[in-house]
C-alpha cells in the first residue's frame, strides 16, 4: 500500500476513533420530538473530499447526533465541481430531514457564485439547521520554494509570472477563488491546479507538485507543526495564538481575503420547521460537549453556536460576498 494511502487511511481512523470516543459521551437523553427520527438511518452528505475539513467535523458530530436523535447517522462524500454534485443531490432530496449537507464556503457561497452549471441556490434550496465551527484559512508554501513571508511569496510570482503552480480541492472551491483573489491583488499570474480534495492538495504540497495552496487549517496543521511546510498568513481579527509571528491577510492589507471557513449543516428547503428545530437542538447539545469541543479545537477550528436564522444569514452574506468578489474579479467558470 502507498505511504500516502496508509497516511489518509491512519488520519481518517483516527477521526473515527475520535466519533467513537464521543459516542461515549453523557449527550443526555434524546429528544422527546426526536423520537420522529428512531431506527431511522440519517445521511450527512458531505460534497467535498475525504480526509478534508468538512470530511472530519461530519465524521465527529456523526455518532453523537444520532445518539441524541435516537437514529443512526452515515456520511457520504459526494465529490465534484466544488461541492456542486453533493449540494444538488440534497437540494433534490425528499424534505424530511434524513439527508442532510455539510454546508461551507466552497459549496454554499463560492461555487454558486462563479459556476454556471450549479444549479442551485444555496439561500433558497435549502433550509438552514446550525453553523458547526469556523476555521481559519491559511496560505502555505513548500519548503523548497524558498519563501518565509507573503511579501516574498508576491516578489517571487512578479519575477516569475505563470511559472509557480498553485493547488485546490477544485474547480470553484474557496482555495480556487482565493488563489485567483490574490493574483488579481498583486498583478501577478499563477498555474491553478484542481485536486479532488483538501488531503490530496496537502499531499501535492508535501510531493513539491505545486507551489502553495490555500487551505484550512485543521487539514495543514500536523505539518506546518513538523515544519514540512511553510505557513506565510492567515485569517483572523487576530493573528493566532499557536503562530503568534505570522501576520493576519488583514495586516498585509488582503482584508477581501481575512475571512475564515464555515461550516455547518443545512437541509433541503421546504423540511418542516418542527424537524429543523429537532436537529437544530440535538445540535446544540453536542457541541456543547467538552469532549467534542475539545476535538473541534485540537484540529485548529473554533466551535460556533448559533440559530437557524444565524446560520441562514451567513449564507446569504457569504454567497452574496462572493458573487461581488467574482463579479468584480471577473471570475466565471
Amino acid at each position: 500500500m502507498p505511504a500516502d494511502r496508509r497516511k489518509f487511511l491512519l488520519r481518517t481512523g483516527q477521526a473515527l476513533a475520535g466519533a467513537a470516543a464521543l459516542s461515549m459521551l453523557p449527550a443526555g437523553m434524546p429528544f422527546a420530538a426526536g423520537k420522529r427520527f428512531a431506527n431511522r438511518t440519517m445521511r450527512i452528505v458531505v460534497p467535498l473530499g475525504p480526509g478534508g475539513t468538512a470530511d472530519i467535523l461530519a465524521r465527529l458530530i456523526s455518532i453523537p447526533l444520532g445518539q441524541a436523535l435516537d437514529a443512526t447517522v452515515v456520511v457520504e462524500n459526494r465529490v465534484g465541481a466544488g461541492g456542486v454534485i453533493g449540494s444538488l443531490s440534497v437540494a433534490r432530496s425528499a424534505p424530511d430531514g434524513l439527508t442532510l449537507c455539510l454546508a461551507n464556503a466552497s459549496s454554499h457561497a463560492i461555487s454558486p457564485a462563479i459556476q454556471k452549471e450549479a444549479k442551485y441556490d444555496p439561500v433558497k434550496d435549502f433550509a438552514p439547521v446550525g453553523l458547526i465551527a469556523e476555521v481559519p484559512i491559511v496560505l502555505v508554501a513548500s519548503p523548497t520554494l524558498g519563501v518565509s513571508t507573503l511579501e516574498a511569496l508576491t516578489a517571487l510570482m512578479k519575477e516569475k509570472p505563470g511559472q509557480l503552480m498553485y493547488g485546490s480541492p477544485g474547480v470553484g472551491s474557496l482555495g480556487h477563488m482565493r488563489g485567483e483573489q490574490l493574483q488579481q491583488m498583486t498583478g501577478t499570474r499563477m498555474v491553478h491546479v484542481p485536486y479532488k480534495s483538501t488531503a490530496e492538495v496537502s499531499r501535492a504540497l508535501l510531493a513539491d507538485e505545486i507551489s502553495v495552496a490555500f487551505d484550512n487549517l485543521p487539514v495543514s496543521l500536523p505539518q506546518i507543526r513538523a515544519k514540512r511546510i511553510v505557513l506565510l498568513a492567515t485569517t483572523g481579527k487576530s493573528r493566532n495564538p499557536e503562530f503568534p509571528s505570522i501576520p493576519t491577510f488583514g495586516e498585509l492589507g488582503y482584508d477581501a481575503i481575512n475571512s475564515p471557513s464555515w461550516f455547518g449543516l443545512v437541509a433541503p428547503a421546504g423540511t418542516d420547521a418542527a424537524v429543523i428545530s429537532d436537529i437544530h437542538q440535538a445540535l446544540q447539545q453536542i457541541l456543547q460537549a467538552p469532549e467534542l469541543a475539545r476535538r473541534i479545537t485540537e484540529i485548529g477550528g473554533e466551535l460556533s453556536l448559533g440559530s437557524p436564522a444565524a446560520f441562514g444569514t451567513q449564507i446569504e452574506q457569504a454567497f452574496s460576498s462572493a458573487s461581488q468578489a467574482a463579479k468584480a474579479h471577473a471570475i466565471s467558470l
